[in-house]
């Protein structure tokens, strides 16, 4: 075979793999956002009501901070990131909901100076949170326990996509949050506090 010939193979081996890659199910180029463009969709988003907000931060979801989910009930499971270090009283971190059927949301978050909270999806459009529990108290420790709120979504989650939870806050220095989120395969409709605290792997405080 002429020297011509093997690399005419090769650039058409390597044209193949380049399709291949870009024909794959599930995978997204990361979308690089500068400081000045994210501080930008953080000012505008701080000012902005519903959809809008929304769509302003979903644009720039690749900046926030990812953090974990568990898939298993009861594993009381925390990420601990730092919120509004950039300060524009709005912040938010970024899940994925893994392959399968774990698309019933429970969480637990404690976060000081909170003014509000909630659930985008980063391509799409989501009926929210609709309740939360506050004021509880279980064996963690006290700055987990300080503004700890329960609260839980229905099966509206898609598996293989990826949410924002964002934080709206009261004043601009940066905060620490605690935070557990658990995606099991369930069909509960009527769910109380028990239920969260049972998903997520909370215990009373004694003589609670």
């Amino acid at each position: 075979m002429s020297g011509m010939h093997i690399k005419w193979i090769a650039c058409i081996v390597n044209l193949m793999a380049v399709a291949i890659a870009a024909a794959a199910p599930g995978t997204r180029p990361a979308v690089a956002v500068s400081d000045e463009a994210f501080d930008a969709a953080l000012a505008k988003a701080h000012d902005q009501e519903g959809v809008e907000r929304d769509q302003t931060l979903a644009a720039v979801s690749s900046r926030f901070q990812s953090v974990d989910v568990c898939t298993t009930a009861g594993r009381n499971m925390w990420s601990i990131p730092t919120l509004n270090e950039r300060g524009k009283q709005i912040d938010a971190v970024r899940f994925m909901v893994p392959d399968g059927t774990c698309t019933h949301l429970y969480w637990a978050f404690s976060v000081a100076n909170l003014d509000s909270w909630y659930i985008v999806p980063v391509q799409g459009e989501l009926h929210g949170f609709e309740d939360f529990f506050p004021g509880l108290k279980f064996r963690l420790p006290q700055v987990f326990n300080q503004n700890l709120v329960l609260q839980h979504l229905p099966t509206r989650l898609t598996a293989g996509e990826e949410y924002i939870l964002w934080f709206k806050f009261s004043k601009p220095g940066p905060e620490q949050a605690y935070m557990s989120i658990v995606l099991l395969d369930d069909d509960k409709q009527n769910v109380n506090a028990k239920d969260i605290e049972t998903a997520i792997g909370l215990r009373k405080q004694l003589g609670k």
